[in-house]
């Protein structure tokens, strides 16, 4: 009778212990979250006050969304010249895109380095109208394309046949290599 009663003191024990040392933990881990959050906070609110918190990530989604839409418009309007298919005067379109599109990129360079945030903000809300207009023609050019032809008029019934017959031949070899073994 005494080893349960001092069995059940020390399990009482640790689970005083144990709770004890969750809780000091959760009190450590909020009190770290709370320092940190406030030092960000504190970071952020004076960036904004002294006008040094540029729009980055905005300003680089721009940019590089212009430039890959620019990019697989040239390069789709290229491959159908290659392969043949009527574009018309689509490919000068997509260069004159491109033209436009480097001149936007050098002038959302420069407005993004504006110093002063009330002349920088208007800056780049306009430059961001242009972007969309650019990627607008860019799907215009896409479209074009998509509707001169399709990019495949080879059917495809027979190829598909014969690669089924191959992996089919394949699987009966690797069975039976697998019996002999």
């Amino acid at each position: 009778m005494a080893t349960l009663l001092h069995v059940l003191g020390l399990l009482v024990l640790l689970a005083a212990l144990g709770t004890a040392a969750v809780i000091g933990l959760a009190v450590w881990a909020l009190r770290r979250l709370r320092r940190t959050t406030r030092r960000v906070f504190l970071r952020s609110a004076q960036a904004l006050r002294s006008g040094r918190f540029p729009p980055r990530p905005h300003l680089t989604g721009l940019r590089s969304g212009l430039q890959r839409e620019v990019a697989v418009t040239v390069a789709l309007v290229a491959a159908a010249q290659r392969q043949g298919r009527p574009v018309g005067q689509l490919a000068a379109f997509a260069a004159r895109l491109q033209q436009h599109a480097r001149a936007l990129d050098v002038d959302l360079t420069a407005a993004s380095a504006e110093p002063d945030p009330a002349v920088r903000g208007p800056l780049l809300l306009a430059h961001a109208e242009r972007v969309v207009e650019l990627r607008a023609g860019c799907a215009q050019v896409r479209e074009g394309v998509r509707a001169a032809g399709a990019a495949s008029t080879i059917p495809l019934g027979g190829l598909l046949a014969e690669l089924g017959d191959e992996v089919t031949a394949l699987r009966l070899r690797a069975s039976a290599y697998s019996e002999l073994a």
